[in-house]
């Protein structure tokens, strides 16, 4: 069904009325097909099909993020999202959600096509995870909710980076976007993310641990990914083919690591008094000559050999040969 009735169909709908017919989601109109029920209090602007999109793309981003708090904390968190829906913004969301016990993160997709989108979290979660990075014991439960610190403030914008980098791979398959953080609310009267009356679709995704059990939600308005929903009606999340062999992909990104590599000189031998009366300037020679080869060391292992020498007005070395035990370990 389209989003606006053709004037044939509203003349045949006027018609059913007028004869006094009951119209239902069973009456027939001519050619027209069957009624289909609205409810102008809560307009359907996301589909099924939207929805469960919407979905797949919460539930990759929650794994992306919370693997990296994972990492940070040194625990196992595990995510499943749990529910989609759609809610009036104002009677829906904002007036049904307490004060002070949620924190409100306002993220701006970064795109003119797009708008805001909220990410929900419990105060007691974010405590938490902050005491974690401070030393605490994570191997505990929720406890407390409560109004943050500066402190604690700061180890959500931290984190926040994060997610917005999380929220950006998430997307890349439906819509380029740059999020960023815009605002953290902790009264959700004071969210102006959309109109009032726009509908939001609501995702719920649970993240627990052996220890404690918690849920974070995405509120994604119409508004703000109107222009977009033609394109987030076939997300399918992306999984490994068991199949394929992966090693290629694997190699070239090992080819980007950054190791720092250290190239050996020479061997000096000298007394501790001696070593103490150095001074800047002072010369200190080695049994290496200029024609030999040195050695080139990556995380303290004998690597390559080289050749000292100048590339323009700047010390360099020439690449010669990997040395045989390279060959080996690779």
């Amino acid at each position: 069904m389209s989003d606006k009735l053709s004037q044939e169909q509203i003349d045949a709908l006027l018609s059913q009325m007028s004869e006094g017919k009951v119209v239902d989601e069973s009456t027939e109109i001519g050619d027209f097909g069957r009624f289909h029920p609205y409810d102008f209090h809560k307009p359907e602007k996301f589909g099924a099909e939207h929805l469960e999109s919407l979905k797949t793309i919460a539930s990759a981003f929650t794994k992306k993020s919370m693997e990296f708090i994972s990492q940070r904390i040194r625990i196992p968190i595990h995510t499943e999202a749990t529910l989609a829906d759609q809610v009036s913004f104002a009677s829906g969301y904002i007036e049904t959600m307490p004060n002070d016990s949620y924190i409100f993160c306002i993220i701006d997709l970064g795109n003119p096509e797009l708008g805001q989108i909220i990410i929900e979290l419990d105060l007691a979660y974010i405590i938490y995870i902050h005491e974690c990075l401070s030393g605490g014991n994570p191997k505990r439960k929720l406890s407390e909710r409560r109004l943050l610190s500066v402190f604690e403030e700061l180890t959500l914008k931290s984190n926040l980076e994060k997610f917005c980098e999380a929220l950006r791979d998430s997307f890349k398959s439906v819509h380029p976007i740059s999020p960023e953080i815009v605002n953290i609310e902790t009264n959700p009267a004071l969210l102006r993310v959309t109109s009032p009356n726009d509908m939001m679709a609501l995702v719920s995704v649970d993240i627990k641990s052996e220890f404690w059990i918690s849920t974070m939600r995405i509120g994604v308005p119409f508004f703000s990914v109107e222009e977009i929903m033609n394109k987030l009606e076939n997300v399918v999340e992306y999984t490994f083919d068991k199949r394929r062999n992966f090693d290629a992909e694997v190699e070239q990104e090992l080819h980007q690591v950054e190791k720092e590599a250290r190239i050996r000189v020479g061997e000096i031998k000298t007394t501790w008094k001696e070593l103490n009366m150095l001074e800047v300037g002072d010369v200190l020679l080695t049994e290496t000559h200029i024609r030999d080869t040195l050695k080139g060391y990556v995380t303290e292992k004998w690597k390559f050999e080289c050749y000292m020498g100048k590339s323009g007005n700047q010390k360099a070395v020439k690449f010669m040969r990997h040395t045989g035990r390279t060959e080996q370990e690779r």
